[in-house]
């Protein structure tokens, strides 16, 4: 099934916008906000100074939209906000609300998509010759595949010790356990846990994703020492692409590419892009974060050390 791509993109939704993940801002001390047309806006306040505001991938900002949050920074007396736009957006408006570029990004400016519409053999033709070998190579070496939709307490304990592991041994801040619970919960039966063992049963890594409106979002992801030595990583992408596909989803969110306009944000990351690369999916650049420093001194500090939220 082609799609073109003007209907593709009308498809993807982020998962940052959705109810869900607001659940768990709200769990970290954000409080939302919502503009006419439904755009999540969160605030935290900051005691005696103000609030910090951030908007994570909305949909196509409007004037409207502009607006509204602008009075939002007003009522919550912001000391500045900062915009991660989405696919599409025209960045002109933002300048012309007073916004500029910034150097710190919320979350990745560099994305791939696979497309779930496809059939499992287009899918297929486009991962690489090596991807495929390595996929195969997994088989012949017995690796099972085990998928949990919302997942229990001790299936993601489990996992969680590999990902801590992979933190550690990669210099990555992993959250508390508590934090990947509670993001479990808020999104329920749109929560999925993807696990691979070797022949003998011996984990050998994990990956976590989680849904939202036919969309689904690769979260956070580890590998065993074991695993490191196989190729079983490959066939739990490949198994999770049409794992997701069945299930009627139409978009997976890969996420995370090396982008060299961000490399101090995105240092560290070639390793996994390599690696994502051999499935050939769609890569977006999106427009990068935009922040406007609403507080005079805040403004006027800006002008010499950048302020990231």
């Amino acid at each position: 099934m082609e799609t073109t791509q003007s209907n593709r993109l009308e498809k993807i939704k982020d998962v940052r916008q959705s109810p869900a993940w607001g659940e768990m801002l709200k769990y970290y001390g954000w409080k939302l906000y919502y503009t006419s047309s439904g755009v999540m806006v969160a605030v935290m306040k900051v005691p005696l100074l103000g609030s910090l505001i951030k908007v994570q991938r909305p949909k196509i900002l409007t004037e409207t939209d502009m607006d509204e949050i602008t009075d939002l920074c007003k009522k919550h007396r912001a000391l500045f906000i900062k915009i991660d736009p989405f696919i599409g957006q025209n960045i002109q408006l933002l300048r012309d609300y007073g916004f500029i570029q910034s150097s710190f990004p919320l979350c990745p400016t560099k994305t791939m998509f696979i497309n779930l519409e496809l059939e499992a053999d287009v899918l297929w033709d486009k991962v690489s010759h090596s991807g495929k070998y390595s996929i195969n190579r997994a088989r012949r070496e017995g690796a099972k595949l085990y998928f949990y939709r919302n997942p229990s307490t001790e299936k993601l304990e489990e996992y969680f010790k590999i990902l801590a592991e992979t933190g550690k041994r990669k210099h990555f801040y992993v959250e508390p356990f508590r934090y990947n619970k509670y993001k479990k919960e808020c999104f329920g039966s749109e929560s999925f846990l993807v696990m691979v063992y070797s022949r003998d049963g011996k984990p050998e890594g994990g990956k976590f994703f989680v849904g939202y409106d036919k969309n689904i979002l690769y979260v956070t992801g580890g590998t065993t020492a074991r695993g490191r030595k196989t190729k079983s990583g490959y066939l739990l992408t490949w198994e999770a692409i049409l794992y997701f596909k069945r299930l009627g989803y139409v978009n997976l969110d890969l996420e995370g590419l090396f982008d060299n306009r961000f490399p101090g944000f995105t240092s560290g990351w070639e390793g996994f892009s390599h690696f994502k690369d051999k499935f050939n999916g769609d890569i977006f650049l999106l427009p990068g974060p935009q922040v406007k420093y609403v507080n005079p001194v805040m403004k006027f500090f800006s002008k010499f050390s950048p302020i990231s939220m």
